[in-house]
C-alpha cells in the first residue's frame, strides 16, 4: 500500500525551486503516486492583505504566459515533462495552494521554507500558513 497517491509540489521559481520539484519527484515514485506541479502568480505584495488590487486583463495574460514558460522549462531541465500535471493559478499563494490540494485530494504538500521575496518571512510565510491550514500531510523543504 502506498503512503501517498496525490503529491502536490507548490514552485515560485526561487533558488530552490529545482530542489523542491526534486524531492516531490522522488517520493511520488518511491509512492507511485501522481505528481501535480503549482505556480501562483502573485501579482499583489505579499501580505496578507485582504484585498489587493488585480492587474488588468492584458497584465495578467502576460503573467500567466509567461510562468507557464518558466514552469515548462524547469519541467523540461529537470526531466519531468512527461506524466507531470502542471498547474499556473493567480492570487494569493496560501489559498490557492490549499484550494488545488483540495480540488486534487491531495494527500501530501510539498512547499519551501522560504518564498522568493524577503518581506513573506517577516510577516509570516505561506509555508506556514499552509501547514497550519492543510487537511493533509505538508512536507517543508529548506
Amino acid at each position: 500500500m502506498s503512503v501517498y497517491k496525490n503529491i502536490l509540489v507548490a514552485v515560485d521559481f526561487g533558488d530552490h525551486s529545482t530542489k523542491l520539484l526534486q524531492q516531490a519527484a522522488a517520493l511520488a515514485q518511491l509512492c507511485d503516486a501522481r505528481l501535480t506541479v503549482l505556480h501562483v502568480v502573485n501579482y499583489a505584495l505579499p501580505t496578507d492583505m485582504d484585498y489587493v488590487i488585480a492587474p488588468g486583463d492584458e497584465l495578467e495574460s502576460k503573467l500567466m504566459g509567461a510562468a507557464e514558460d518558466q514552469l515548462h522549462n524547469l519541467l523540461v531541465r529537470e526531466a519531468l515533462s512527461s506524466g507531470v500535471e502542471t498547474i499556473i493559478r493567480s492570487g494569493r499563494p496560501k489559498a490557492e495552494i490549499l484550494n488545488v490540494a483540495d480540488t486534487k485530494q491531495a494527500d501530501l504538500i510539498v512547499i519551501g521554507a522560504h518564498g522568493r521575496h524577503a518581506l513573506v518571512g517577516m510577516l509570516g510565510s505561506t509555508a506556514n500558513r499552509v501547514l497550519d491550514h492543510a487537511h493533509c500531510n505538508v512536507l517543508i523543504v529548506h
